[in-house]
């Protein structure tokens, strides 16, 4: 693979990287920024990877670890300006999803929207199995008690 092909390769990966990015921090640029700075974080710190990624035919196999890699870190990057910036933040405007907290709506993410298995989701959240398996028993019972308030209020409709 050259570099343009990885470039390539990048570019197929944005809408869900912006869609787990946006589910992280529910803001436009915010979620960009997350990926721009997720990839230059990947590219320094994984120097190797994307060398064999590089000088290689089929790379399938480290193709794989670069899209964990770019999840890892937008998640990791998301956590640290997360709760720099919550305060600034009206997310009682949102949909209940985002009334959840921040490591809810990731493995929400990841478990239904990418179909991840835990070892996955261990990898970017760096969350022990136990952990992950309550967080989202957590989160599921709190999305239905939050769409149950909001069909009650009448606010879907």
């Amino acid at each position: 693979m050259n570099t343009k092909e990885l470039e390539n390769y990048l570019k197929t990966l944005q809408p869900d990287l912006y869609s787990f990015s946006y589910i992280l921090i529910p803001d436009d640029l915010q979620a960009s920024q997350l990926i721009v700075d997720a990839i230059a974080n990947v590219l320094i710190d994984r120097r190797e990877l994307i060398d064999r990624i590089l000088k290689n035919e089929k790379v399938e196999t480290e193709k794989t670890e670069l899209n964990h890699y770019l999840y890892r870190a937008i998640y990791l990057l998301a956590r640290k300006r997360f709760h720099q910036i919550k305060s600034s933040m009206n997310l009682n405007n949102l949909e209940a999803f985002y009334h959840l907290e921040l490591d809810e709506r990731a493995l929400l993410f990841l478990k239904h929207k990418m179909k991840w298995s835990k070892d996955q989701m261990n990898f970017v959240t760096t969350l022990s199995s136990e952990e992950i398996v309550s967080i989202l028993t957590k989160s599921r019972m709190n999305l239905s008690r939050e769409l149950k308030d909001e069909f009650e209020l009448g606010g879907l409709f």
